[in-house]
């Protein structure tokens, strides 16, 4: 009785958390929505002011890009889309950020070290498909026809 009663409560535990992260998902949605708005008012903008002006708006367009990645995180569960997060957010410090030669260089070597547990640490839980081999047609051997 004892034990039941813990497991039904865990149970309620467990679900409760999983709505408060799937309505936290939706205010994140909610509000990567309304920052896309002010992004889509830049785009004219870009015409004056350059190279400046499209620096700006390229940090703007990779944070709503870990944004989305952000909210796949929270709704799939998987380790594949919170590896995505952190390429992306390493990807945007790389191509937006002023930092030095090392921090460029170790952003890099972070960008190959999430391949490498991609490629070689590899699980379906990471969020990938197992593709296997399609299995070849059985072909019946061909019969000699004597005429």
């Amino acid at each position: 009785m004892k034990n039941q009663l813990r497991r039904k409560l865990g149970d309620g535990v467990v679900f409760a958390a999983g709505l408060l992260e799937t309505l936290l998902a939706a205010i994140v949605l909610v509000a990567l929505v309304i920052s896309c708005l002010p992004t889509l008012l830049e785009l004219p903008d870009l015409l004056t002011t350059g190279s400046d002006g499209f620096h700006d708006f390229l940090g703007t367009v990779l944070n709503l890009v870990i944004g989305v990645e952000f909210i796949e995180m929270l709704t799939k569960h998987n380790p594949g889309s919170a590896l995505e997060v952190l390429l992306f957010a390493i990807v945007r410090h790389l191509l937006v950020g002023h930092g030095a030669a090392l921090d460029n260089l170790f952003s890099v070597a972070s960008i190959a070290l999430i391949f490498v547990v991609r490629k070689f640490a590899f699980s379906p839980s990471f969020g990938e498909e197992v593709r296997l081999p399609k299995p070849e047609p059985e072909t019946e051997p061909e019969q000699e026809t004597s005429h």
